[in-house]
C-alpha cells in the first residue's frame, strides 16, 4: 500500500541542506530570469504602442477606415475593441510622453503593463496620467485597483476653482461619462 506522503524529489532534499554556493547560484540565476522578464515586460509594452500604431495608420490613414477593423480583428484573432483600445492609447501617448511612459519602472526594473496603460488613455490630463501612472508602479497597483483609485479622485472634494478630476477622465468604453 503506498503512502499519501509526498517525498520530496532529491532536489528538495539536497536544497534543504546546501551550502552558501547554492545561495550564491541561486542568486545569481534569479538576477538572470528577473533580467528576462523584464526584457519580456518591456517588449510587451514597446508591441503594444507599436500595434496601436499600425492600427491607428489602418484606421485613420487609409480610405477604409474603421470598416475594415472586424476583419483585422478576425485576422488577429482580437477582440475589435481591443484593437480600437490600442488605436487609442497609441494616438493618446506619443512622443515625448510615450517615452516617459516605457521609461518608467516600479523598484524591482518592471514598467508599466500594457493593461494599466490601456487604463491611464482614459485620463485626458497628461500631468494626471503621469502621475497616475507612477503612482501605479510605486503601489504596484492592479488595473482594478487603478480603477478604483481614479473613481475615488473622480468624486474627492477639490479646491475652490479647482476643475473636477472627472471632467479629464474618460469612460472605458471611449465616449465620454
Amino acid at each position: 500500500m503506498r503512502s499519501n506522503k509526498r517525498r520530496k524529489s532529491g532536489a528538495h532534499r539536497c536544497l534543504a541542506s546546501e551550502s552558501p554556493d547554492v545561495e550564491q547560484l541561486l542568486d545569481a540565476i534569479a538576477a538572470r530570469v528577473t533580467a528576462h522578464l523584464r526584457e519580456i515586460s518591456l517588449r510587451a509594452l514597446h508591441g503594444h504602442f507599436a500595434a496601436g500604431d499600425e492600427i491607428r495608420r489602418l484606421r485613420n490613414g487609409t480610405p477604409y477606415g474603421r470598416r475594415v477593423l472586424a476583419r483585422l480583428a478576425e485576422k488577429v484573432g482580437r477582440d475589435e475593441s481591443g484593437l480600437q483600445r490600442m488605436a487609442r492609447v497609441a494616438e493618446t501617448m506619443r512622443g515625448p510622453e510615450r517615452e516617459a511612459i516605457l521609461g518608467l519602472v516600479d523598484k524591482r526594473g518592471f514598467p508599466l503593463t500594457p493593461s494599466v496603460v490601456d487604463e491611464l488613455e482614459r485620463i485626458r490630463n497628461t500631468e494626471q496620467r503621469m502621475e497616475l501612472a507612477r503612482l501605479a508602479l510605486g503601489e504596484q497597483l492592479t488595473v482594478t485597483q487603478l480603477r478604483a483609485h481614479i473613481a475615488a479622485l473622480k468624486k474627492a472634494p477639490r479646491p475652490c476653482g479647482q476643475l473636477p478630476f472627472q471632467a479629464n477622465v474618460r469612460s472605458r468604453s471611449g465616449y465620454g461619462e
